[in-house]
């Protein structure tokens, strides 16, 4: 039987009207699942509706998950499991989040309206693309490192961009406007319009956009607070560089085609979000992160498509103040360990293969000291980036919170430094770049102060095992994303949600 269901944002509806669909199969065998709660009997119901809440969060979780198939292939489990809850209406807020265990979304009354959270499918498409992101790279749930955090956020509203743009109706609906502002580029237009009526003058009061002109600027040179849609610093105002950097990608890529219609433009969207989910693959945690990304984006480009879309991708990042310098990526920067084991591999041109005979007692002390690791912990793996092998040391630094908050006093955050390892004529180099000690330590501190800027920590310690790092209890606010907690008797800040915003 038919659903009402509402491809965009209720706030576009007179652009991107409702529409009567056949709602999509459950996930079959072999898949990671929805449990959407509070199931109703097919029908086409009235927004609002407990009945249409859920088939509206239902049909806009699973379009977003077949668009992301299409790009990433097959999801066969999510971070913690194989089945992720859906709570289409958890209860009285203007917010929705992703907590690891389920999408949460919320309603709330602002004047004569009620606004619902989980009736956008931006919104619901934007936390799934948390979940997408948690599954490939579950190590920046833990990160302290702001533009990593900022790039979470990011992803969400690139997942929402690149789940409207799989849709034929709105292509063909946006496709004049496409380098300008749309429909699609906008995102959580009704929220953000509640947002407003309850607290005037608010930064989220305002739609996130992805079309448009917000510059690149190092920590410290941002305010912490502003108006309706001023670029701040916080995590989801700041994401707007990256995804704009993203929507550009892919206009950029479409606007160098032969045919600007719906099917290229499908085609620019498919390899724009192809080579963001290859880089974000690879791309390893760094204070600059968003530049990061954008070189394993060439990268990618030059492994799929023989550098294509180098231009665009460059472009696109320039036009936010990123140089993005894709030759530097992989190059040697730092030698350290000269005449180890395995110097018969030497090179005189580029960077060889180091492996885990040349990681000696030795050349680890030294890459410790290199990089200023305080404890003798490191994960070494190896790595395949842009068809190349690599060793990948990751130390987390361990940074003391007592300078940010009264409430932090003895409680720690951690970020990790991240070291490419290769061979350069007869020494390893680290490749590429690597923060050092006080630039970490200054990411981290920076970080926090926004959290609590922004009222996004629980102060009060939880004991939590060290391996859950995971979901908040329901008493915690739900504007939190942050909680202090007792991990083997140290107090430790632990992100528990990523918020809507």
């Amino acid at each position: 039987m038919p659903i009402n269901f509402i491809p965009n944002d209720p706030a576009v509806e007179n652009l991107l009207p409702s529409r009567v669909v056949t709602p999509r199969p459950d996930r079959g065998a072999g898949r990671a699942k929805l449990s959407v709660q509070g199931a109703a009997a097919e029908g086409q119901y009235q927004v609002g509706t407990p009945g249409f809440l859920y088939w509206q969060c239902r049909e806009a979780a699973l379009a977003s998950i077949e668009a992301w198939e299409s790009i990433s292939g097959n999801l066969t489990r999510w971070q913690i499991g194989s089945t992720l809850n859906v709570i289409p209406d958890l209860g009285e807020d203007l917010n929705a989040f992703y907590n690891r265990s389920s999408l949460s979304f919320f309603h709330k009354k602002v004047g004569t309206k009620t606004y619902f959270s989980g009736a956008s499918t931006d919104v619901v498409a934007h936390e799934a693309g948390h979940a997408f992101l948690d599954a490939i790279r579950p190590d920046f749930w833990g990160s302290s490192r702001f533009e990593v955090n900022a790039f979470h956020e990011a992803f969400g509203d690139c997942v929402a961009i690149i789940t409207a743009l799989y849709d034929k109706d709105t292509r063909v609906a946006v496709l004049s406007k496409i380098s300008g502002s749309n429909s699609v580029e906008a995102l959580a237009e009704e929220i953000s319009e509640g947002i407003g009526k309850w607290i005037p003058g608010h930064n989220a009061a305002a739609p996130r956009r992805a079309r448009n002109s917000f510059q690149w600027g190092p920590q410290g040179s941002l305010p912490s607070n502003g108006g309706p849609g001023v670029l701040i610093f916080e995590e989801h105002s700041f994401a707007q560089i990256f995804s704009g950097c993203f929507y550009d990608t892919i206009v950029n890529i479409f606007s160098g085609m032969t045919s600007s219609n719906e099917s290229n433009l499908l085609l620019a969207t498919q390899i724009a979000s192809k080579l963001l989910v290859e880089a974000t693959k690879n791309a390893p945690q760094r204070m600059e992160y968003f530049r990061e990304v954008g070189r394993f984006m060439i990268l990618a480009d030059e492994q799929s498509n023989a550098g294509a879309n180098q231009v665009a991708i460059r472009d696109a990042f320039q036009g936010h103040g990123i140089a993005l310098g894709s030759s530097l990526t992989l190059a040697p920067s730092a030698a350290f360990a000269a005449d180890t084991a395995g110097s018969s591999s030497t090179k005189k041109k580029g960077v060889a293969k180091v492996t885990d005979a040349d990681l000696t007692t030795t050349a680890r002390k030294e890459l410790r000291n290199l990089i200023g690791a305080v404890s003798t912990k490191l994960d070494i793996s190896q790595v395949k980036l842009a068809g190349k092998q690599f060793q990948e040391a990751v130390h987390q630094r361990v940074v003391s919170l007592d300078a940010c908050h009264k409430k932090l006093k003895g409680v720690i955050a951690s970020a990790a430094q991240v070291a490419l390892i290769g061979r350069s004529h007869s020494a390893l180099s680290i490749v590429g770049h690597v923060s050092n000690p006080a630039n970490t330590d200054k990411d981290v501190v920076n970080y926090v102060k926004s959290l609590i800027e922004h009222g996004r920590i629980n102060f009060e310690p939880t004991k939590k095992s060290a391996r859950s790092m995971v979901a908040s209890t329901d008493e915690s606010p739900r504007g939190v994303t942050h909680e202090v907690q007792d991990i083997r008797g140290q107090k430790t800040l632990a992100r528990i949600r990523y918020i809507c915003g």
